[in-house]
């Protein structure tokens, strides 16, 4: 009797074990909060094309803005952003929150590298004729008519 006594008492301490050690390791989620990763394009990076798009990944989110607009995150976790740089350098702020309020923020600058305008060249336009006289004869011999 006493054996299966004993047996008994390790098996329940080892079923214990497993749901304590279960219970931990999917409590990490809750200790880990929301995560943010740019996959594309590098950070700090310049361009040449105003038009890129900004993809990665939020993990652990259940709320994710790019400049307080929100972004919408596929099944996989995956984001994407088309945005139209202006010329100089930008800076976004990209925050993710997780169910429990918890809130991540990353900051994001990218370098439009316009072209240089040329300034444009004006010219005065010219008159065919500059003399007073010609245009006094035209308009003379017009009324005479």
């Amino acid at each position: 009797m006493s054996k299966r006594r004993n047996l008994s008492i390790v098996i329940t301490v080892i079923v214990a074990l497993i749901i304590i050690g279960y219970a931990i390791f999917n409590s990490r989620l809750l200790i880990i909060g929301p995560e943010i990763t740019v996959v594309s394009p590098m950070n700090g990076s310049t361009f040449t094309d105003p038009f890129i798009e900004i993809h990665g990944k939020a993990l652990h989110t259940s709320f994710i803005s790019l400049n307080g607009q929100p972004l919408y995150v596929d099944e996989t976790s995956t984001f994407r952003v088309p945005l139209v740089l202006a010329p100089g350098t930008s800076i976004m702020k990209l925050n993710a929150r997780d169910r429990f309020n918890r809130e991540t923020e990353l900051t994001l600058w990218y370098t439009y590298d316009a072209p240089v305008a040329r300034p444009a060249t004006h010219t005065i336009p010219t008159l065919l004729s500059t003399s007073t006289e010609d245009v006094a004869t035209s308009t003379d011999s017009s009324i005479d008519e």
